[in-house]
């Protein structure tokens, strides 16, 4: 069996029907990611505020076993957001299961399955977006658009045809309470990013863009 076997069967003893924080690691381990457990016992891993069922070494075991299949390909950071979740409902899509983005039993079985087959499920990986070049693509000038001072962190972001989405998380107060995670629009304006309104931009993004950066929190 493969490494990237190993891992997933890992996820498969993790993630399974439902997630046991104590088996997969301590809460301390967490990272940021909403988890949503339905009726058949899967669970969501859309990006948003902090929760204590899955653990950042689980989701970067998932990611891996993603980007095995050809599914995924952005960074395998045990950061759970909008390019991970999409990955997810790609990878159902082409194994016949509802693309919900639920990590269920079904799911686990079938990602555990092509793993350990090698198969590539999506023919291709997703491409990286292109470039812009009216402003640099860097966590720095994004940043920078969110205020210096702002405490804001940056945790993945991509870029293209003049614009930019940004999974960021905000600090927590003084009493260790109000911090939270959100997506961000950004778009270029005289070389640099600014913020964007989604209301008003969402409608000319291009398609690599739109779906991590408009259709999430």
């Amino acid at each position: 069996m493969t490494r990237a076997a190993k891992g997933i069967v890992l996820v498969a003893l993790c993630i399974g029907v439902a997630l046991i924080v104590t088996a997969c690691g301590s809460s301390s381990a967490t990272t940021t990611v909403t988890v949503t457990t339905n009726a058949s016992g899967g669970t969501s891993t859309s990006g948003g505020a902090a929760s204590p069922a899955m653990t950042a070494a689980a989701i970067t075991r998932l990611q891996a076993g993603l980007k095995s299949t050809g599914c995924y390909s952005g960074h395998v950071d045990g950061v759970s957001g909008p390019a991970t979740v999409e990955a997810l409902r790609e990878f159902q899509s082409k194994t016949g299961i509802t693309a919900d983005g639920l990590v269920g039993p079904n799911t686990t079985a079938k990602l555990l399955a092509a793993v350990s087959s090698g198969t590539k499920v999506c023919a291709t990986p997703a491409p990286a977006p292109a470039l812009s070049t009216s402003a640099p693509c860097t966590g720095t000038a994004l940043t920078a658009a969110l205020g210096t001072n702002s405490g804001k962190t940056i945790h993945h972001y991509a870029c293209a045809g003049g614009y930019a989405y940004a999974f960021v998380s905000t600090p927590a107060g003084p009493n260790g309470q109000g911090g939270f995670a959100y997506t961000q629009l950004f778009a270029t304006k005289n070389g640099a990013w600014v913020v964007a309104d989604r209301a008003t931009q969402c409608s000319l993004v291009p398609k690599a863009i739109y779906t991590p950066a408009c259709t999430t929190n």
